[in-house]
């Protein structure tokens, strides 16, 4: 399964209820997402009737609605992802993404409240990944620094140790070594 497919699953869970999260086993759900967004067969009836789900019990309504929000979502990373300068993660930038739609979703009348606090609760763990994310690489760097400020340190010890005089440094117009 790609990675945007991944993706595309992981925010769809956040904006539904759907029926098919209780009546589809994960692995028939992840073969149905890919399709959808594969648009293989190219049609919703389609995609209904070559997974059987009729006979799971699900509406094709149910359906519909689903798989309009998986292809919905596919497309807004699709657009990311060229809109984006080449070479950006998305992961840096997930935070911006989730908050710009959560901001959406206020504004839009038909947003369940079920689904402003899915995506607040999203947008806060998406912030504080981020923050997480940056306090390790701070850390890091940090490390990294004071590694790099040792090394240099014992570089210079041993610098003042060799131009010392006496039995182990060299003297001034010594060439030995």
């Amino acid at each position: 399964m790609s990675e945007q497919s991944n993706v595309t699953a992981a925010l769809d869970k956040i904006e539904t209820q759907s029926s098919l999260y209780e009546k589809l086993p994960k692995d028939l759900r992840r073969q149905l997402d890919q399709a959808i967004v594969d648009h293989d067969p190219p049609t919703y009836r389609g995609l209904f009737d070559k997974f059987k789900l009729a006979d799971r019990d699900i509406s094709f309504m149910a359906f519909y609605r689903y798989a309009r929000r998986i292809r919905a979502n596919a497309a807004l990373i699709d657009i990311a992802q060229m809109t984006l300068p080449e070479g950006t993660d998305l992961d840096k930038i997930l935070p911006q993404l989730v908050g710009q739609r959560l901001f959406d979703a206020c504004f839009d009348e038909e947003t369940s409240p079920n689904t402003l606090h899915s995506l607040a609760e999203t947008y806060r763990l998406a912030c504080q990944t981020d923050m997480a994310r940056r306090r390790l690489a701070a850390t890091l760097d940090d490390a990294r620094r004071k590694a790099l400020l040792k090394e240099n340190e014992d570089s210079l010890e041993l610098a003042r140790r060799c131009l010392q005089p006496g039995p182990a440094g060299l003297r001034p117009g010594d060439t030995r070594g």
